[in-house]
């Protein structure tokens, strides 16, 4: 064995101290681009206008669609280079396969969905032109959209290599930064021209040079597994097999954070489409968050999973579904009790006024099924990626249905309901427990049951009348303390499982 490989750690277990260094390093960074979101979100609104600014919302969804057709190949990487990336040369040679097809693959998908993007460019121009923006000015940055789409998708290739071989600081900086430039971009095109044009060609640089970025990085980190381009069909149709179902959680996932918007905005308008995008923006921090600080738990199971369903894995399941948990219903309801003097301060009184009762909808949506994240992703480290991806289909396709139906006649607020839908999430969460041998209902009870009470009983005093200062006050350090107990309890305490 090549002296270089054997130096490199063996990634077969991945211990949980490492689990939770990298939880905390996704966690740290979010809470980095929550503050950039807080800080430049009423700025940009400001400088663009409310038509611009609906009308950008609506273009960034049409390309986080188009990114669909990468075909789950980056989630599936997550999982596949976790488990090939181990210290054999057999292994090695493996990990060679599913590199060299996903490049390939990526290259092929990025050049396709940019020719269709291209091709479609008329229609969509005259779909969401705007008074103030002419379809030809639409024409051109569509156009330049599609150019970029190369670099997006095989960036995708090189976050997948990383965030397997639990390289998440590595990927979480270059994201901040990324997300940084982009927004301190428009913010400056916004004061200055307000072009849509040079807004759109400035997204597309910095995603070119994030991309070469990215690819120095990995071929530095990869030196030890001397990765060639090296084809093993066998391997190739399981990995396809694997990127199919993740694929189709993908499209649950984009149809939920960017479709969505795209339908308020063809129904209600542009304008609707802005103050929608603001309130799930900040709501979908919350989902964002369990998101991010239990994601690492994709390659952590699948470098377990070799050995069997271990107590390491329920240990991490109960306690990050707990924690999970707790720290969401936390900042759930201090959006809750405050949702009108944030969204005052941050953006302006009207906007409070017209749309405090959304967001809280919102919250209170988003912290629910967010809570279900843990489940969600070890069950894609299990390798079932497929109840995951049914019911994420499944619910971002019903929650669509009833942007539709509900959008017209109730406005901002059905659209803001049907995003409850997406708590069929849970399914996941009992067929995980039912996997790792314990009790369906009585661990989702015992886990999240707690937190979920204390933030539904806050929602429902909040909305049952006007509260003076104080009350809130009160009402927010009881339903903290409670939190915070279940949190401590939880760190500081051992836990009993009840197996099936």
């Amino acid at each position: 064995m090549n002296n270089s490989l054997k130096k490199r750690t063996n990634l077969k277990k991945i211990s949980l101290r490492e689990l939770s260094s990298a939880s905390l390093t996704n966690g740290f960074f979010l809470g980095l681009q929550t503050l950039l979101f807080i800080v430049l979100t009423p700025m940009i609104l400001k400088a663009l206008g409310a038509e611009t600014y609906g009308i950008w919302t609506m273009l960034m969804a049409i390309t986080g669609l188009a990114g669909l057709a990468e075909f789950g190949i980056g989630g599936a990487l997550v999982k596949y280079v976790a488990q090939y990336s181990q210290t054999t040369a057999n292994e090695s040679h493996e990990l060679s396969t599913i590199i060299s097809f996903s490049f390939i693959f990526l290259l092929c998908a990025g050049i396709l969905v940019g020719g269709v993007m291209y091709a479609l460019r008329y229609y969509i121009s005259n779909k969401i032109s705007s008074q103030t923006i002419l379809p030809s000015e639409i024409e051109k940055t569509i156009i330049i959209a599609a150019i970029g789409m190369i670099p997006i998708f095989i960036s995708q290739l090189c976050k997948g290599i990383l965030l397997g071989l639990i390289y998440n600081k590595i990927i979480c900086g270059v994201e901040f930064i990324k997300n940084a430039a982009i927004q301190i971009s428009i913010l400056l095109i916004g004061i200055h021209c307000n072009s849509i044009v040079n807004i759109i060609t400035v997204n597309v640089g910095i995603n070119i040079i994030i991309l070469i970025l990215l690819i120095i990085i990995v071929i530095n980190v990869t030196k030890c597994y001397h990765i060639k381009i090296n084809i093993k069909r066998p391997l190739i149709r399981e990995f396809l097999n694997y990127s199919f179902f993740s694929w189709i959680t993908n499209w649950g996932a984009i149809l939920f954070s960017q479709a969505d918007r795209l339908v308020v905005g063809l129904v209600l308008g542009p304008i609707a489409a802005g103050a929608y995008s603001i309130c799930t923006g900040v709501a979908g921090r919350l989902n964002n968050l369990a998101s991010s600080l239990t994601s690492v738990l994709v390659p952590f199971v699948s470098s377990y999973k070799v050995n069997g369903i271990g107590e390491d894995i329920r240990k991490a399941f109960y306690h990050s579904s707990r924690l999970v948990a707790c720290l969401l219903a936390i900042i759930g309801i201090i959006l809750i009790i405050w949702s009108k003097e944030i969204l005052d301060i941050w953006i302006s009184s009207q906007f409070a006024n017209s749309y405090s009762d959304i967001f809280r909808i919102l919250v209170i949506c988003y912290v629910l099924f967010s809570m279900a994240a843990p489940g969600y992703n070890i069950c894609l480290g299990l390798g079932r990626p497929e109840l995951p991806a049914i019911v994420s289909f499944a619910s971002a396709f019903l929650m669509i249905l009833l942007v539709f139906i509900l959008a017209p006649p109730f406005g901002l607020t059905g659209a803001a309901i049907a995003n409850l839908v997406y708590s069929l999430a849970y399914v996941v969460n009992g067929y995980v427990a039912h996997v790792l041998g314990l009790k369906r209902v009585s661990f989702i009870t015992k886990s999240i049951g707690p937190p979920i009470f204390v933030l539904l009983t806050v929602y429902l005093i909040i909305s049952i009348g006007n509260y003076k200062l104080i009350s809130l006050i009160i009402t927010a350090l009881i339903s903290f303390i409670a939190l915070l107990w279940m949190a401590i309890n939880e760190l500081s305490g051992n836990v009993l499982y009840t197996k099936r």
